[in-house]
């Protein structure tokens, strides 16, 4: 009889990530913390079509929505509370049982499942509206130096992210040789962040694009932007929703149109020193014919 063909749930892509996910729920039990129903989603799909989840998303959506009141309505709601002339018998109602809210995602026991099993199918990590703490920001920086995921992309969008973490994760994105994209979107980062990360990333060589969109920026980053791209191999540089000014904006500018004027003189001597090298060489070989 000719021997079976190994079913879907026995492919080593589906072993992979069948070991991974029960890895992840394991130390999100043991870090008293709660399962990403995104990364589940992910896997359950990738299961079901028999592929590596190679974009993982985590969008935790556990934070209470927040409703805001007017004037009016305050003053209204205000008003009923002390309303003397009134009075309002008030029925014995059984309190319903308070459900105890579940403890927020956590970034690190993710990032410990996918190097404890050796997931280096990784190429993208969206991170959404999770609270990134310094713990989480260490070890997703250790993933980032380690040669073997190549992540291409990185997102930590509205994730609080501060001026030590910025100098946590930039410190290994600068020698990560696969990072292409960077967004740290909404993150009040302000400019002793926008300091920080210039700093961090004044020795990247690969990262091309990067977004801090709504993070706080003022007039004086302009200038450490400018010189963050001019010096580096960024060429995307997106910053929607932040108060630069005419002064920061300014600054930004005049250091990328120096950086331009300054590559087209060397790319000009270049070409120059070509020419003449050639010329030389047509002279010398002409020399030589004659003698």
């Amino acid at each position: 009889m000719p021997p079976k063909k190994n079913s879907k749930s026995d492919t080593a892509i589906v072993r992979s990530m069948t070991e991974m996910i029960k890895d992840y729920e394991h130390r999100v039990e043991r870090y008293e913390t709660t399962v990403c129903n995104s990364i589940r989603k992910c896997f359950k799909k990738a299961l079901e079509e028999d592929r590596p989840v190679t974009r993982f998303l985590v969008d935790p959506q556990d934070r209470r929505i927040v409703e805001y009141w007017d004037d009016d309505r305050l003053i209204e709601a205000l008003k009923e509370d002390t309303d003397e002339g009134v009075t309002i018998k008030k029925k014995k109602v059984r309190s319903k049982p308070v459900k105890e809210d579940k403890p927020l995602v956590k970034l690190l026991p993710l990032i410990e499942s996918i190097r404890a099993r050796r997931y280096t199918l990784i190429q993208e990590l969206f991170v959404w509206d999770c609270h990134v703490e310094n713990d989480d920001m260490v070890a997703l920086s250790g993933l980032l130096i380690k040669g073997c995921y190549a992540i291409t992309r990185l997102e930590l969008i509205d994730c609080f992210l501060d001026a030590k973490s910025i100098g946590t994760l930039v410190a290994n994105t600068a020698v990560s040789k696969s990072l292409r994209e960077l967004c740290l979107d909404f993150n009040e980062i302000g400019e002793s962040g926008c300091r920080v990360m210039c700093n961090g990333l004044a020795k990247s060589r690969f990262l091309v694009h990067l977004s801090l969109c709504f993070c706080g920026l003022t007039k004086q980053c302009g200038l450490w932007l400018g010189n963050l791209v001019a010096e580096t191999a960024i060429r995307e540089l997106i910053l929607d929703g932040n108060y630069l000014e005419a002064e920061g904006t300014i600054a930004l500018l005049s250091r990328l149109s120096d950086a331009a004027d300054k590559e087209g003189f060397e790319r000009a001597e270049e070409i120059r020193k070509k020419q003449l090298a050639v010329e030389e060489a047509k002279k010398r070989s002409s020399n030589r014919s004659m003698t």
